[in-house]
């Protein structure tokens, strides 16, 4: 058997991410999609989705046909919400010509080839709008007040703007010029402008940089404001800036703020927190009524990403779009995304609708352990609920087999999603259940899921004090004590699973909001690991170094350490075997990831050796890492232990302990779940260590060793 290493990519240094990035430490959420648009009847497109745009309640959708291309527009219907097909607005005959289409303040520009057509919003539908003469130009478009920005040829104008004249026709009232430049050659080869009140920005095929511009008072021509240069890494698409008041964001991210009249500054980059499990390439931004979408490559298609402006020039990372497909075009209104999707092959299309709640930061996630004996988080009703000692852990044990008992989480009351999940050891008497219980708004309104001693579970609703079934079922094995449970509600879908794996997925629009926890009915219970989170779990960063993965590299900033992934050859067989660290002289620390303050840190590892002189010798895991000297960390240690430590300004304290003994050669499943105060490590799935600690509240993640050769088969961590 011949050993091949593969060589390891490095990211950007550990300096240079903090320098250009600004940390978003919020939880993300996932929104899921609302609608897909339904076709015209009888239509036969070969190309869905074009471009498409939105203002309010209405969507306009470019599609094409062999032989033409059609503006399509959609109106969200008041009594059901769903978006219906109204009419097509522009049809163009002929061979392709590139399409673009803009939507803002009532007003639609729409284009095919050099041809714009110009609506305006008048009874509830889009009217064609007179122009003092036909509208002819490269493109693109942007609509920003009353204006309509559109791009020029390079040679005889970079740009023009129209607005509507005293006889209410549109006409030319501005005109962008750098008087330089070659003529575009047509098609896709036109200016990306973008506008907002009285700035423009203009930025040529793959050019480096976006020109600034700004209206001069009444004066036709507009001046120059300033240029907003990429740096040579950040790349050159030809997607447009994006800008709001005086904040713009380019190409990755990059972000600039204006003072004065034309001085911009360069922020930083708005950076999401799955950035390193993905390509890092942001192809476009919009910024519309408070929110910036980018669409950033992931490792396997490019889906939105939604920020908000935490402080000047500052954005945080706080909702994805759940899209499986890859996202091409896209446009915002208020709480509502429209995107167009296809994929690779181009050979299936999709227009999407997202619905963002209104809140789109997500809550703070509650957890409780008990281990602090406190349960003043909780507001109870009915039941005999007190703390209670179980061997060594402590739990909520609810005493009393009378009735119905209910323990809510009181800060828990959200909209759009909540998740809640307990660990249960149930003694059941007749007719008994337990379970948990959302959005309880309060004692004739929540849903709940239940096990009954029967082994069987459902999933009901209370409404207005009626009970109503939405499933149920048999268990097919019975549950282990305790089992965990999980109550998941999102938007209309209600998702109950059970330790099993076995579950309902419901949809209901009954209730919209409400506290999260849990509850027994004629049964006993003790209740462990509350947690009500108001989002999914979400996808930080995933590598699969083993056999069964593909990762040739380890994605890790290396700050110290022999870091490698190996390739074994046998025969006419290769395969990978894990992410290997084979300095045990000292420290070896590989970190990756924007600062985040939840994070659930999974891996597959084991220890091929310590070094001789063992003393100290440790291999483990990093969670919230500021810096060598500030990070929470996991260790299994020579000694025959396994710890929860922290380091706070250079000084260790061991949090939690557990004896174990790591068998060299040998796999071992390893978690370390940080929730806001709480720290759990388990091994094999099993709970041996837990604390509360809150020195360090968000950093970075990775893996170390110290004194020891370690490998990892996989790495994996969530935002829990």
């Amino acid at each position: 058997m011949k050993v091949f290493r593969v060589g390891v990519f490095t990211l950007a240094s550990l300096a240079l991410s903090f320098a250009l990035s600004t940390s978003a430490v919020a939880d993300v959420r996932s929104i899921e999609r609302a609608q897909s648009l339904a076709r015209p009847p009888g239509s036969a497109f070969t190309d869905w989705g074009q471009d498409v745009a939105i203002d309010g309640g209405y969507i306009i959708v470019l599609a094409g046909y062999e032989g033409g291309q059609q503006a399509l527009l959609y109106r969200r219907s008041s009594s059901t919400g769903q978006w219906v097909y109204r009419r097509a607005l522009v049809t163009w005959t002929g061979a392709y010509v590139h399409p673009s289409v803009a939507m803002k303040n009532g007003i639609a520009a729409v284009q095919f080839g050099d041809q714009i057509s110009l609506f305006e919003l008048s009874g509830g539908d889009y009217v064609p709008s007179s122009s003092a003469a036909p509208i002819r130009h490269l493109g693109g478009l942007a609509i920003s007040g009353n204006s309509v920005l559109i791009g020029g040829n390079n040679c005889d104008y970079d740009a023009v703007v129209y607005q509507k004249n005293t006889a209410g026709s549109w006409a030319i009232t501005g005109r962008i010029d750098d008087n330089q430049g070659v003529c575009f050659g047509g098609g896709s080869e036109s200016y990306a402008v973008e506008l907002n009140y009285d700035y423009a920005l203009l930025r040529g095929p793959y050019a480096r940089e976006a020109q600034v511009w700004r209206r001069n008072g009444s004066a036709l021509n507009w001046v120059p404001a300033g240029v907003l240069a990429l740096l040579p890494e950040e790349g050159a698409t030809n997607s447009s800036f994006a800008l709001q008041g005086a904040t713009a964001v380019g190409s990755n991210g990059v972000v600039w703020r204006r003072s004065g009249t034309s001085t911009w500054t360069r922020q930083g980059v708005a950076t999401s927190v799955d950035h390193d499990n993905s390509f890092g390439v942001i192809f476009d931004a919009v910024y519309r009524d408070g929110v910036l979408i980018t669409n950033e490559a992931g490792r396997v298609w490019a889906f939105p990403r939604l920020y908000l402006e935490a402080s000047p020039g500052r954005f945080e990372h706080v909702a994805s779009l759940g899209t499986n497909e890859n996202v091409q075009f896209y446009d915002i209104s208020g709480r509502t995304v429209v995107v167009a999707v296809r994929d690779p092959q181009a050979t299936r299309f999709d227009v999407q609708v997202f619905n963002l709640p209104s809140q789109l930061r997500v809550p703070v996630p509650i957890v409780n352990d008990f281990e602090d004996r406190d349960a003043s988080d909780f507001t109870f009703s009915g039941g005999a609920f007190a703390m209670a000692t179980r061997g060594t852990d402590d739990v909520l044990a609810q005493n009393s087999s009378i009735g119905l008992a209910v323990a809510l989480l009181s800060d828990s009351d959200w909209t759009y999603e909540q998740r809640v999940e307990a660990d249960i050891t149930p003694t059941f008497g007749t007719g008994s259940w337990v379970g948990l219980v959302a959005r309880y708004v309060d004692a004739d309104n929540y849903y709940y899921a239940v096990v009954r001693g029967n082994q069987t579970y459902g999933l009901y609703k209370r409404v207005n004090g009626v009970v109503t079934l939405l499933d149920e079922g048999a268990l097919y094995n019975p549950l282990p004590a305790p089992f965990r449970a999980s109550l998941h509600v999102k938007g209309n879908r209600i998702l109950a699973i059970f330790s099993s794996g076995q579950g309902s997925l419901v949809t209901d629009n009954s209730l919209t909001h409400g506290r999260g926890g849990v509850a027994t009915f004629l049964a006993r219970a003790d209740f462990d690991d509350v947690h009500v989170a108001g989002t999914d779990p979400y996808s930080l960063f995933s590598r699969e170094y083993g056999f069964a993965g593909d990762d040739q590299e380890s994605g890790l900033d290396e700050i110290s350490g022999d870091w490698h992934v190996d390739l074994v050859s046998d025969g006419e067989e290769s395969y990978f075997d894990g992410l290997e660290q084979s300095d045990s002289s000292g420290n070896a620390i590989a970190i990756i990831g924007t600062p985040v303050t939840n994070q659930d840190l999974n891996a597959r590892m084991r220890v091929d050796a310590f070094a001789a002189s063992r003393q100290g010798a440790w291999f483990g895991l990093l969670a919230r890492y500021i810096d060598a000297r500030n990070h929470y960390y996991v260790t299994v240690r020579s000694t025959g232990q396994v710890q929860i430590r922290k380091i706070v300004n250079g000084v260790i304290t061991v949090l939690g302990t557990s004896n174990f003994t790591a068998v060299p050669g040998r796999y071992y499943d390893v978690r370390f779940l940080v929730i806001n105060d709480q720290l759990q490590l388990y091994v094999d799935y099993t709970l041996v260590a837990t604390a509360h600690d809150r020195a360090i509240a968000s950093g970075k993640y990775g893996l170390a060793t110290y004194r020891a050769a370690a490998r990892w088969d996989s790495f994996w961590v969530l935002q829990p």
